[in-house]
């Protein structure tokens, strides 16, 4: 996957940054993998000297860690791949989360008892929510989200 971030160039405009040139790669969750497109560890950001680049591409390279979807008072986009036939274990995240089903079925459990299926098109919001996803689905499904860490649920 091709995946370009701009900059500014001494002139102060736009330009593609060559900083970000390395492999992307995937890291294991209970349900698949995530994909990390771009992070921050605070927000807002700062841009200047590039360390948002720096740290971004520390993220891209190694992860957050284990049970971690956003770093603590940042943000982060991500694709996640969701594997077919499973269901991951119920969890709370300090984070606002934007999703969209780029491909495929899965379904959302929340702790209040509901359910809902998100097919290719849905999208959807969860604020501090404990939840599962499952897919029960024979083919992998991938969704595009997008976090940002929250000061309290």
């Amino acid at each position: 996957m091709a995946h370009f971030i701009t900059t500014h160039g001494a002139d102060g405009k736009t330009v593609f940054s060559n900083k970000t040139a390395t492999k992307q790669n995937e890291f294991p969750i209970p349900l698949g993998s995530m994909t990390i497109l771009y992070s921050t560890h605070k927000f807002p950001e700062s841009l200047n000297k590039e360390q948002d680049l720096e740290q971004y591409t520390r993220d891209r390279e190694a992860g957050f860690g284990p049970g971690v979807a956003c770093p603590p008072g940042g943000t982060c986009g991500s694709i996640l791949r969701l594997a077919p036939g499973l269901k991951s274990p119920m969890r709370k995240l300090a984070t606002i989360g934007v999703f969209y089903v780029l491909e495929g079925e899965v379904t959302l459990h929340l702790d209040g008892g509901e359910t809902k299926v998100f097919r290719t098109g849905d999208s959807g919001v969860l604020r501090g929510a404990m939840h599962s996803w499952q897919n029960t689905t024979k083919e992998s499904a991938r969704l595009i989200s997008f976090s940002q860490s929250i000061a309290d649920v």
